[in-house]
């Protein structure tokens, strides 16, 4: 029986981006004879044709599906609600601006399923500047914080959907790196980034103010934030 693997992709605003990184995941999954790729878009509130581009997408492979935030929640609110309703082997993720290069999925497969007792692999990418500055910044922020705040910057992870379960009975909060780390039952990847297939990042900075605040306080406590729970649509 093949194993099935969610690919959870977050989007704000990527119409110009989503269907190419769409295709590099429909190219890739033919290389993974033994495992079934699922594809979860989380359209983040686009104000752009996002969501008519996902809809297309969703006409054409029943493989995709797509949730629509109905207000700005964030990435791993994103990833929750694609958790809680998705059922798998694996879950991963990635930006669907292709950053994160689609086939760092099957480095990460090799991984985890030669290690029986790996929870997850995580990622961390080199900029994708050629600048010197640009290295040595690299360089430095990731030999002063590694094992610490870079743990907490990943770009990329492949987690087995039962150990979020097991997890999110007890103590599942939407900041989802402060879980995994929590074990020492990971391994890590390092890769070099792509740059933006088109256009730049539109949230504003209200938007990312907003979105690490609600953050930090479901960290501390997720019931702080329970009167006001994401709103959402699922098209399956």
């Amino acid at each position: 029986m093949l194993k099935t693997i969610v690919v959870i992709i977050p989007a704000y605003n990527e119409e110009k981006n989503i269907f190419s990184t769409y295709s590099e995941l429909i190219s890739l999954s033919k290389k993974l004879d033994k495992y079934k790729l699922k594809i979860v878009f989380i359209n983040d509130c686009s104000t752009d044709n996002t969501l008519g581009v996902l809809k297309k997408i969703k006409e054409k492979n029943s493989r995709a599906s797509i949730i629509n935030l109905k207000e700005h929640s964030g990435t791993w609110t994103g990833f929750k609600i694609a958790s809680d309703n998705f059922n798998s082997d694996y879950l991963t993720w990635l930006p669907a601006d292709m950053q994160v290069p689609c086939s760092i999925i099957e480095q990460a497969l090799k991984k985890i399923e030669g290690n029986e007792k790996l929870d997850c692999v995580y990622g961390i990418g080199y900029p994708h500047g050629n600048g010197i500055f640009s290295v040595i910044f690299w360089m430095w922020l990731f030999l002063r914080f590694k094992g610490k705040l870079m743990k907490k910057q990943i770009d990329f992870f492949l987690i087995r959907k039962n150990i979020m379960d097991s997890r999110r009975k007890n103590e599942f909060h939407n900041i989802f790196p402060l879980e995994v780390f929590k074990s020492k039952n990971y391994e890590f990847i390092k890769f070099r980034k792509n740059p933006r297939k088109s256009g730049k990042s539109r949230y504003n900075l209200w938007s990312k103010v907003e979105m690490f605040t609600k953050t930090v306080i479901l960290s501390v406590n997720m019931n702080l934030l329970a009167s006001k729970k994401p709103r959402y649509e699922i098209f399956r």
